[in-house]
């Protein structure tokens, strides 16, 4: 049979929400209302394989004017009807509006949808995955205290299990607001099978508002249809009617306990809430978590300051309970010197090639500093008592929120099996070595003229960037000096500092390029295309900065980890704390790690998808639930639940603390 139409209410003016606009239109998600975001779950779903979803229709009404540009924008395909008569009509009226449309005259039926309603992704996907030739009614358990409950009365005994709960496809006896003893009551979502069309277009001719009335008028008369509830959970669809409804349903959609998971795991700003770290006597003042990390982060920079050649790391001056003060080193992070660099690159041809080769120099000489750096670690007389990088809290926990923020399944008892069966091979074996947190950006180029400061003229640091390319070999002689040593707490897999620093999405094309001039037998594709950085990490490549080869299975297994912390950090910001993501992760896009961890992770080891089915999947869900993100919008800033929490304002730093300081130029 046909599929079946989707219709999508939007007419009502939402007296109770009240404002000037549209209900359907305020924020509630990624800077997106509920119309926005329902529209694109439907977008999504009839793209989908094997997607059994006709044609969307929308009906309008109210502020018209501001739905029709957002229906253009999240679903482009949709059929629009207009109810003129939105203010002195209800419901029915604008369900028969889009009946009356020839573009839904060839459906097998149609579901009738609310724009103000929240439909979570799998239930919408189940039920508009199934053509159906009967009426269908989305229910809910009975609930008293509901805005206007209409109750469902199923035929007794039929459809139910043993504990009488009704299920899928129970039929419906009798329907109504005042039902006693009603197990259900409606949700707003219902079928109407094409045989229907005429009572329900005949009925809003009467003046008939509700679905409900035409439902009981139908069950009880003589030749009464077959109308079944699909019973939902609580939770699973919602409406808003009213700004508390708005809030609640944020709350809901966050969810308990992720505000704490991301102050505890996530929070770049919390250490800094009370002091933040700042400049004094020529010293940088980095206010640590706690004393004994600031005691701990003091001896290693001690050690690796006294290693010989060029220096590693600053020189720590003292340590005053978590107060650490080191050597002042004005510059600009690598992560930024390599952003900028790609700009001089695309912006002036006759300094293309400069900007690239020193582009790759930094990154081959933060590369031979990280060998250093790690074996300088792996000696440090601390390094055997440190506890393996957390893959309980860091990775597994990290899963679990971001798969309840996305809105996609939880992780299964097979993919949790999975996860401890990782971190067993991780904490047994893997984590070997010192974690130093190699990303490009923990690694300062002392340019004094490109370090961050409030007051700085457009284009000023790009014409300061093309005058230092300028000089002889500025990047082979440049000062670098690595900071932030919190991470050597943990102990990780050799590969994970590589990872960091050639496989962050910063320096991941200067990684390959570096490759090819590293290695050049592995130019021209020696592993099926393209030199890529992940040639690294795989047999033939170069020893590590250790001295250590890759190992394929492990280092697939650190791929893992790395990138689930780097993409999932900032995407948790960008959904928690959007203030902060504006700022910390500005230049800084989470997509690529989930977008390539389904396909790295078996082109490393052949055999990760058989032996991790399950958690293959679960990076395949989220890669694709990351695609289909909006695109950030500054809006989405209006709805910081951490900020919220927090009740008092941050002050973020993109590059550096420094940058909150007015420091001359």
């Amino acid at each position: 049979m046909p599929p079946s139409h989707v219709i999508v209410l939007a007419a009502g003016s939402g007296r109770r929400f009240g404002g000037e606009g549209h209900k359907a239109l305020a924020p509630l998600l990624f800077g997106l209302g509920t119309l926005p975001l329902l529209l694109r779950q439907l977008r999504r779903i009839g793209s989908g394989r094997g997607a059994c979803i006709g044609r969307v229709c929308v009906v309008t009404g109210h502020r018209a004017d501001l739905l029709d540009p957002v229906i253009r924008r999240h679903l482009p395909t949709a059929v629009r009807a207009h109810n003129a008569d939105y203010g002195r009509t209800g419901v029915l009226h604008s369900i028969a509006t889009a009946m009356a449309l020839p573009e839904l005259a060839d459906g097998g039926g149609a579901w009738v949808l609310f724009a103000d309603s929240v439909y979570h992704p799998q239930v919408l996907a189940r039920l508009l995955s199934t053509a159906r030739d009967a009426a269908a009614v989305a229910a809910l358990p009975w609930d008293a205290g509901a805005d206007h409950p209409v109750g469902l009365r199923p035929h007794p005994g039929d459809g139910t299990p043993g504990d009488g709960t009704p299920c899928d496809g129970t039929r419906i006896a009798a329907i109504g607001p005042a039902l006693a003893d009603a197990p259900l009551m409606m949700a707003p979502a219902v079928h109407w099978p094409s045989a229907l069309w005429p009572a329900v277009r005949q009925a809003a001719a009467r003046g008939v508002g509700a679905q409900w009335e035409v439902l009981r008028d139908l069950l009880s008369g003589p030749d009464a249809p077959v109308v079944t509830a699909l019973p939902l959970a609580v939770g699973e669809v919602g409406d808003v009617d009213t700004p508390a409804d708005l809030d609640a349903m944020r709350a809901r959609l966050l969810g308990a306990g992720t505000l704490d998971y991301f102050r505890e795991n996530l929070c770049k700003d919390r250490r800094s809430l009370s002091q933040p770290d700042t400049l004094r006597d020529g010293h940088f003042i980095k206010t640590c978590a706690n004393a004994a990390e600031a005691a701990h982060e003091f001896a290693v920079l001690d050690w690796l300051h006294r290693q010989p050649g060029e220096e590693l790391a600053p020189a720590p001056q003292r340590v005053d309970g978590p107060h650490l003060a080191l050597q002042h080193v004005p510059g600009i992070r690598l992560f930024d010197l390599l952003r900028l660099l790609r700009q001089v690159e695309a912006a002036t041809p006759a300094l293309a090639r400069s900007a690239e080769a020193a582009a790759v120099t930094l990154l081959a000489r933060c590369l031979d500093r990280l060998g250093r750096m790690q074996r300088a670690l792996a000696a440090w007389p601390g390094a055997s008592a440190l506890p393996p990088y957390p893959l309980d809290s860091h990775v597994r926990d990290l899963l679990a929120t971001l798969l309840h923020l996305l809105r996609l399944p939880p992780l299964t008892a097979a993919a949790l099996r999975e996860l401890d069966d990782v971190r067993a091979l991780w904490d047994a074996g893997d984590a070997c070595v010192p974690f130093r947190d190699a990303t490009p950006k923990n690694i300062l180029v002392s340019v004094p003229d490109l370090a961050p400061r409030r007051r700085r003229r457009p284009g000023e640091r790009l014409a300061t960037v093309a005058e230092w390319l300028r000089r002889p070999d500025a990047a082979e002689h440049v000062r670098l000096v690595d900071y932030d040593f919190t991470s050597t707490r943990h102990r990780t897999a050799p590969e994970d500092d590589l990872i960091s620093l050639l496989g962050h999405a910063a320096c991941r094309t200067t990684s390959a390029r570096l490759l090819a001039r590293s290695a050049p037998q592995l130019s021209g594709g020696a592993f099926g295309g393209a030199p890529s950085w992940l040639d690294w990490l795989r047999p033939g490549a170069p020893a590590g900065p250790s001295g250590i080869h890759a190992e394929p299975e492990r280092a697939a297994r650190a791929l893992l980890v790395r990138y689930l912390r780097f993409g999932g950090r900032k995407l948790i910001y960008r959904i928690v704390n959007p203030g902060g993501y504006a700022v910390r992760f500005g230049h800084d896009d989470p997509a690529p790690y989930f977008r390539d961890l389904p396909a790295d992770l078996p082109a490393l080891d052949p055999g990760f998808a058989r032996r991790w089915p399950a958690l293959m999947e679960v990076l395949a869900g989220l890669a694709a639930a990351v695609d289909h993100l909006p695109p950030w919008d500054p809006r989405e800033m209006a709805q910081d639940a951490y900020l919220a929490a927090l009740r008092r304002p941050v002050a973020y730093w993109r590059e550096s603390p420094l940058e909150l300081m007015d420091i001359p130029a």
